[in-house]
C-alpha cells in the first residue's frame, strides 16, 4: 500500500514540476493599439506565427512558447517591428497605427531591448530613404553619410549593452555583425542606385567594395547562421552581376545576370554548402520572377551548370513546370471550393464567362487598398459578364468572415486556409490577380483594380 502511494506521489510531482517547466517556456504578451482598423496582430518567430485577436478596446493579451531568447516580428495591418524575447518574458506594448514607429512603446519584463530595437527600426528606415535621395550624389557624400548611420548603430549598441547590463552573448554577437552588415548592404547598393538613377554610365561596384573591404569579411563560415551577413553576401554578388548589364542585355541574354552573379559567388564563398544554398535560393527565386521562358530556362540551366546530376534541381523545376501551368495563354487550373454558405463553388462552372480571380488577405496593406477600387470596378462590371472571385489566404477563418461581414465585401468570397489553390496558382504574394477569358484561359496576371488599364482588358475580352 505504501509503495502503491509513493509511486502515485511521485508521478503527481513529475506532473507538477513538468508543469513549471512548461511555464517557464512561455513569454506573455499584450497591448493597446490607437486608430486600430484590424483586429487581430501577429507575432512571427521564423517559421511560427502567434495571432491575436483584439477586443472592442482595441486591446489583446496572448501566450507564446519559447524555449530560449529569440528574434521575431510583430505584424499589424501595413507595419512591422522586430522584437527580441526571452522565456518568461512579459511585455505590454502601444502604439498609434498610422503614427507606428514614432509610437510604439514596451513596458514590462524584456521591454527594454524591444524598445531599442524598435529605436534601431526607425533609424534605419530614415537612412533608407536617405540613401535613395543620395543615389544622384557623389560617392563620397553618400559613404558620409551612410558611415553617420554606423557610427550611430554602435554608439545606441554600446549605450545600450552598458545601461541595460545585458549579458545575452547571442544579442550581443547578433547585434554588432547587424550593424555592419546593414551598413556595408547600404554603401554597396550605390552602384545600382546610382546607375539607374543618373545617365552615369561607369562601373560603380568596384569603389564600393573598396570602400567596405577592409571593414568586412567575405568569407567567413561562422557568420554564415546570422541572416544579415548572408543578406549582405546575396546583395553583394547580386550588384556585382547587376553592374555588368543593362535592359536590352537582361531582355535577351538573362543567363549573363546569373553568370556574373556566379563568379562573385565562387569568390567570395568557399564552401560547397554554402555556395549551392545561395545558388539554389537564386535560381528558385529568379524562376519565379521569370516574364519569359528564356528567364525560366536561364534559372534551370544555372543551377545544373554549377551543379551537374544534383537531385535539388527537382525544386526548380517544380517552379518552372507550376509557373508554366499557370502562365498566359494556359488554361486557369480549376479548384473546387465552398463559400459562406457552404455552396460548393468551381472555377469551372463559368466558363463562357469572364472571370477576375483575386488572392488576398485580410492582414495584406496592399489588398485592403485595392478593395475600395475592387468595389467600383465590381459594380460597373458585375451585370456585364464578369464574374468576381475572391481567394483569402487568412489561417484565421474567423477573423476572414468577421471582416467579410463588417467590410460588406462583393462578388464570390472564398476561403483557401491551407493555400492549397494558392500554391497551384504559385501565389506567393498578396494581392495577385488573374484575369481570365471565356474559354477558360489565362489572358492577364498583373493587372490590379486601382489600374486604369484593367478596363481595357475587359473591352478586348468582350464584357458587355
Amino acid at each position: 500500500m505504501t509503495e502503491k502511494f509513493l509511486m502515485i506521489l511521485v508521478v503527481v510531482l513529475c506532473y507538477h514540476f513538468k508543469g513549471i517547466a512548461t511555464n517557464l517556456s512561455i513569454a506573455k504578451v499584450s497591448g493597446k493599439i490607437k486608430n486600430a482598423e484590424i483586429k487581430f496582430i501577429v507575432f512571427r518567430f521564423n517559421d511560427k506565427s502567434d495571432t491575436f485577436q483584439l477586443n472592442t478596446n482595441n486591446e489583446f493579451r496572448g501566450i507564446i512558447e519559447i524555449k530560449k531568447p529569440i528574434y521575431g516580428t510583430i505584424l499589424y495591418d501595413k507595419n512591422w517591428c522586430a522584437l527580441f524575447l526571452s522565456p518568461n518574458d512579459d511585455i505590454s506594448l502601444s502604439f498609434e497605427n498610422e503614427n507606428f514607429f514614432e509610437s510604439i512603446k514596451y513596458v514590462g519584463k524584456g521591454s527594454n531591448v524591444c524598445n531599442f530595437l524598435a529605436q534601431k527600426e526607425s533609424l534605419t528606415g530614415e537612412y533608407e530613404i536617405a540613401s535613395m535621395n543620395l543615389y544622384q550624389a557623389t560617392f563620397t557624400e553618400y559613404a558620409k553619410k551612410m558611415d553617420s548611420f554606423k557610427i550611430q548603430l554602435d554608439n545606441r549598441l554600446n549605450d545600450f549593452l552598458t545601461k541595460s547590463k545585458m549579458n545575452d552573448t547571442y544579442f550581443t554577437e547578433n547585434e554588432k555583425v547587424d550593424n555592419l552588415y546593414r551598413w556595408a548592404f547600404l554603401v554597396i547598393n550605390y552602384s545600382e542606385g546610382h546607375k539607374y538613377t543618373t545617365s552615369d554610365t561607369s562601373n560603380n561596384f568596384y569603389i564600393c567594395e573598396n570602400y567596405i573591404k577592409n571593414q568586412i569579411t567575405l568569407n567567413d563560415t561562422s557568420l554564415y547562421k546570422f541572416y544579415r551577413y548572408r543578406n549582405f553576401l546575396d546583395r553583394y554578388a547580386m550588384t556585382y552581376a547587376y553592374s555588368f548589364i543593362n535592359q536590352n542585355i537582361w531582355k535577351n541574354h538573362p543567363e549573363v545576370f546569373y553568370i556574373k552573379y556566379l563568379e562573385k559567388l565562387n569568390e567570395i564563398i568557399k564552401t560547397n554548402a554554402a555556395k549551392k544554398e545561395f545558388v539554389l535560393d537564386l535560381c528558385i527565386e529568379r524562376a519565379r520572377r521569370a516574364k519569359t521562358n528564356e528567364e525560366l530556362n536561364a534559372s534551370i540551366n544555372t543551377f545544373s551548370s554549377m551543379f551537374p546530376n544534383d537531385s535539388d534541381i527537382t525544386k526548380i523545376q517544380v517552379i518552372v513546370d507550376k509557373i508554366s501551368s499557370v502562365s498566359i495563354g494556359k488554361i486557369a487550373p480549376n479548384f473546387k471550393m465552398k463559400n459562406l454558405a457552404g455552396k460548393e463553388i468551381q472555377l469551372a462552372d463559368f466558363k463562357g464567362k469572364i472571370v477576375y480571380l483575386d488572392f488576398w488577405a485580410t492582414w495584406c496593406g496592399p489588398c485592403r487598398k485595392e478593395l475600395p477600387y475592387l468595389e467600383t470596378i465590381f459594380d460597373e462590371y458585375n451585370n456585364k459578364g464578369i464574374e468576381f472571385i475572391s481567394i483569402s489566404i487568412d489561417s484565421e477563418v474567423d477573423i476572414w468572415k468577421s471582416f467579410v461581414s463588417d467590410n460588406k465585401l462583393k462578388g464570390i468570397q472564398l476561403n483557401d486556409a491551407d493555400r492549397t489553390v494558392a500554391s497551384i496558382y504559385l501565389v506567393d504574394a498578396v494581392p495577385t490577380f488573374f484575369l481570365i477569358d471565356k474559354d477558360g484561359k489565362i489572358f492577364n496576371n498583373t493587372a490590379r483594380p486601382s489600374q486604369p488599364e484593367l478596363r481595357d482588358l475587359f473591352a478586348q475580352l468582350g464584357s458587355k
